[in-house]
């Protein structure tokens, strides 16, 4: 019992004769040049034994090979130049020289390419995704391969179409907006409804109110699975369809029957912007 306790009072005398300097590192013995606390090369605040960190900066934040504070290749213990960016051209705000963050966003949140609040994944700055019942597709050429021509369209519209203004049959439309204009055709789950020689006329309704008539162009607008009208001057109406959020469309064919849609058009003005669509007519 006493053999014990008095190996276990050299052992205390031993430890407590362990120097450590005034940072707390050891100086001497099996963990020298460590820190007494974190038992590594770093003390707590990330500092060595002779007080500098990884970067090789003291605490007073000069570096240990230039004595300034800046190191051998320009940068200080924060990881910026003297212009005030990182290595990788960004500001402690997470901007660029050109006032772009890495997502190409500036500080309104307008996109560097798109000039827009969104990126050409349609995404904004925090990386939400744009909110629109509209897709953006890419033509191919014959080879099946990418065009870089781009349209937008959405699909399979419900709506109801009427030969006697008192019935009334389910019916769908596709809407497609390319580069050549704005194109209505039936959804190509339907089968023929109507057919005329003549051209319709397409009346427009917004949510602001606003009331349009536009003439529709085409040989023969037929509601089959081939069938397709093009609206005449479609760049006007697509001046009207960006500038709200909701619409209602009625297509009157000469023998009586209309046809009348209803549907959400919100995010067609960021989508258009986006891809740069500009129609001809």
């Amino acid at each position: 019992m006493n053999k014990l306790l008095l190996i276990v009072v050299v052992l205390l005398i031993f430890l407590g004769c362990t120097k450590v300097d005034e940072n707390g590192f050891y100086l001497e013995g099996k963990y020298k040049n460590l820190h007494k606390i974190t038992k590594k090369k770093y003390d707590e605040e990330g500092y060595d034994i002779e007080s500098f960190n990884k970067k090789r900066f003291n605490r007073q934040f000069l570096n240990k090979f230039t004595n300034t504070e800046y190191d051998k290749i320009g940068y200080d213990h924060l990881g910026y130049d003297k212009n005030g960016f990182d290595k990788n051209g960004f500001d402690k705000n997470g901007f660029d020289k050109n006032g772009s963050n890495i997502r190409g966003f500036n500080h309104q949140g307008i996109h560097n390419v798109t000039q827009t609040k969104y990126d050409q994944n349609f995404k904004d700055n925090n990386g939400n995704k744009l909110t629109t019942n509209f897709i953006v597709g890419n033509y191919v050429d014959k080879w099946g391969e990418k065009s870089g021509e781009k349209y937008i369209e959405q699909s399979d519209i419900k709506g109801y179409y009427s030969d006697d203004r008192t019935n009334r049959n389910t019916a769908y439309l596709n809407i497609i907006i390319n580069k050549n204009g704005i194109t209505i055709e039936p959804s190509k789950s339907e089968y023929s409804l109507a057919r005329t020689k003549t051209r319709p006329t397409l009346y427009v309704k917004t949510d602001l109110e606003q009331k349009f008539e536009y003439q529709m162009t085409g040989d023969t607008f037929m509601w089959q699975k081939e069938g397709t009208a093009e609206v005449h001057e479609s760049k006007d109406l697509l001046k009207v369809l960006t500038n709200c959020k909701h619409v209602r469309m009625r297509i009157d064919i000469e023998d009586g029957t209309i046809y009348i849609f209803e549907f959400d058009i919100t995010g067609l003005k960021e989508l258009v912007s986006v891809i740069g669509l500009e129609l001809k007519y």
